[in-house]
């Protein structure tokens, strides 16, 4: 059992397919069945082959910090962060919110499975 950060072909790679068959980890579902995530993911592949297992959180908080500095016009972090935590932001992976503390308010995390040298979803709470 494992968290997200096992959730890379790598892993697969340096354990073998075999030691690694069987292995559960936590990660947020396959962003190939989100709606909000199909354009990111044709534009992402035309240009930049597959999609690695990080991309799509990558843009969209690389696209929530921007907007913040935007909205707040200063990088000064105080008026950022206070902005980020007010603010609804619409991403690749659909509506991202964040609580006072900074923490996103909805975590959509699933368990995963590895099989056949592959990761598949297995549970969605």
């Amino acid at each position: 059992m494992s968290g997200d950060g096992v959730i890379d072909p790598k892993f697969i790679e340096i354990a073998g397919a075999e030691a690694a068959e069987g292995t559960y980890l936590t990660f947020s579902p396959d962003p190939v069945n989100i709606p909000t995530a199909k354009a990111f993911i044709g534009n992402y592949q035309k240009k930049f082959g597959e999609l690695g297992p990080y991309s799509i959180y990558a843009y969209d908080a690389m696209n929530i910090m921007l907007s913040a500095i935007e909205a707040a016009k200063t990088t000064e972090g105080r008026a950022v962060m206070d902005l980020l935590h007010s603010m609804e932001f619409s991403g690749a992976l659909g509506k991202i919110k964040f609580d006072a503390k900074g923490d996103v308010t909805a975590s959509p995390y699933v368990v995963w499975i590895t099989r056949g040298g592959m990761f598949v979803e297995y549970w969605k709470p």
